[in-house]
């Protein structure tokens, strides 16, 4: 009896040491780097850094580096298990995330702290019409929220008229608190991918 009472004891504790580091690590802030060029040539990296900044940052995506064997045949797994998926079942999945989407994007972004953010995008459409509508959908977040006047930096967005194209740069930099990402992801887990209706 002494041993079993004892072995409890034990399972407790590792559950308690778990809990424990769970809520430590939920609660570490990560930064976050962003940066993209479209030209002289095309790059996205994309960096982790941990404890502000003291610990080496990790490469989370460069596409300076040639991609692995490793990631081509994820890309392929991935692709043959999506095949066998029904369509109308993708089609009901897809229309709940697209409706839950707009509360997960909200309850994210106030839970991210911008350090930097540069901007410099140039786009434009098959038709100069589109582009234009697009644009005006995006003015006002442009220069009607902090997005566009930032202390972080500018954030600036040009439409192009006479061609198709979307060219540009960007650095954002941002630090976020994972356990502040639970409640908005848990959320839209639930509208999502909750009860069938």
């Amino acid at each position: 009896m002494a041993g079993l009472t004892m072995v409890l004891w034990l399972v407790l504790a590792i559950i308690a040491i778990i809990l424990i580091a769970v809520i430590l690590v939920l609660a570490i802030p990560v930064h976050l780097q962003l940066q993209a060029a479209s030209a002289p040539e095309r790059r996205v990296l994309i960096r982790l850094g941990l404890f502000d900044g003291h610990v080496r940052w990790i490469s989370l995506v460069d596409s300076s580096r040639p991609p692995k064997d490793n990631d081509r045949r994820h890309e392929r797994s991935n692709k043959a298990r999506k095949h066998r998926r029904s369509k109308a079942r993708r089609r009901n999945l897809i229309s709940r995330i697209i409706t839950a989407g707009p509360d997960l994007v909200r309850g994210l972004l106030h839970s991210i702290s911008f350090e930097r953010v540069r901007l410099n995008c140039r786009f434009g459409l098959d038709d100069p019409a589109d582009t234009g509508q697009v644009y005006g959908l995006l003015t006002p977040w442009l220069f009607a929220t902090p997005l566009g006047w930032s202390q972080a930096g500018p954030v600036r967005v040009t439409p192009v008229f006479d061609r198709r194209c979307l060219e540009g740069d960007a650095d954002i930099a941002l630090v976020v608190t994972p356990w502040r990402f639970v409640p908005p992801a848990l959320r839209f887990v639930w509208r999502a991918l909750g009860p069938w209706r």
